[in-house]
C-alpha cells in the first residue's frame, strides 16, 4: 500500500480523530496532538519529564533565551489545565 504523506496545519482533525494543537514555542512547527482513544491522550512530546517526579524539561536545557523558556512553560500549562483530569489519570497509572 503506498501512502502519500500530507502536511497538516494546528488546528487541524488528523486521521482517526486526532487533532493537531499548537505549541509553537521552540519552533512554529512545535505541536501537541490530543489523541481521542478512551479518555483522550494529550502527547506533547519531550515537553513533559519524569524523573523523581513529573514536571517540565530543565531550564537549562531548554536554551538561553529566558522570555522562551517562560513562554514554552505557559503555552504547556495552557494545554496541561485543558486536559487535566486525563493528565491525572494516566499518571496515576504510571506511578
Amino acid at each position: 500500500m503506498d501512502i502519500e504523506p500530507k502536511g497538516f496545519q494546528h488546528g487541524d482533525v488528523l486521521p482517526g480523530g486526532v487533532e493537531a494543537l499548537e505549541v509553537g514555542v521552540l519552533c512554529p512547527e512545535e505541536t501537541a496532538f490530543l489523541v481521542p482513544v478512551g479518555e483522550d491522550v494529550l502527547a506533547i512530546g519531550d515537553a513533559m519529564i519524569r524523573y523523581s517526579e513529573l514536571g517540565f524539561v530543565p531550564d537549562h536545557l531548554m536554551g538561553d533565551d529566558p522570555e522562551a523558556i517562560v513562554w514554552y512553560h505557559t503555552s504547556h500549562t495552557v494545554l496541561l489545565q485543558l486536559y487535566i483530569d486525563q493528565m491525572v489519570e494516566w499518571v496515576k497509572g504510571n506511578l
